[in-house]
């Protein structure tokens, strides 16, 4: 099989995109969260996640007409309330305040959510399961010029009464139990 060389040069030769090509990756920015979270609430309350360190955000700077490409994977669990779980991805540039990166389209009396955990994942399972949810947003952060950008995720309780959220842990709590990792991955993406 022939090694395939794009304009007959080898992959490490090549330093930039043909004029003309937009989208090449700035820069890569990961974070890695291995602190559980446990949260409890009435419906439609939010939650920042978070572990030891606070609040669960990923920045970085980026430079004028870039985008940002975020990737996030989460491992939720919920106690014998299963509660129903909604994701939110949100931003915001420099000091200013946080907003939905993207929610859904409105459709009937359907709360807008950006992801989604279902009850399903935890029905008869005793506490055990852990539903993943991960995904990738590509959006413009407001304004111009160098700024710096911040994400952060939350957490909704889709259910009525008084339900638990996990963040990289399950309920149960013996051998067969687990804890995981979060992460979030933000790339710059040239214009």
């Amino acid at each position: 099989m022939a090694i395939i060389k794009p304009n007959n040069n080898t992959i490490s030769a090549i330093t930039a995109l043909p004029a003309g090509v937009g989208g090449k990756v700035l820069q890569v920015v990961g974070n890695v969260l291995n602190d559980a979270m446990d949260a409890t609430g009435t419906e439609d309350t939010q939650y920042n996640i978070q572990g030891g360190g606070g609040v669960f955000e990923t920045a970085m700077t980026i430079a004028s007409g870039s985008k940002v490409h975020v990737n996030y994977m989460f491992h939720i669990g919920t106690d014998s309330e299963n509660s129903n779980v909604g994701l939110l991805v949100k931003a915001k540039v420099d000091s200013g305040s946080y907003a939905d990166v993207e929610l859904a389209d409105a459709n009937g009396n359907r709360t807008r959510q950006f992801s989604t955990a279902s009850r399903a994942a935890t029905e008869g399972a005793g506490g055990y399961w852990l539903q993943n949810i991960s995904g990738n947003v590509l959006f413009t952060p407001s304004g111009s010029g160098s700024r710096v950008v911040t994400v952060k995720f939350m957490l909704q309780n889709r259910a009525s009464g008084n339900r638990r959220i996990y963040n990289n842990y399950s309920h149960a709590n013996d051998d067969d139990s687990v804890v995981t990792v979060s992460t979030c991955t933000l790339m710059e993406v040239g214009s």
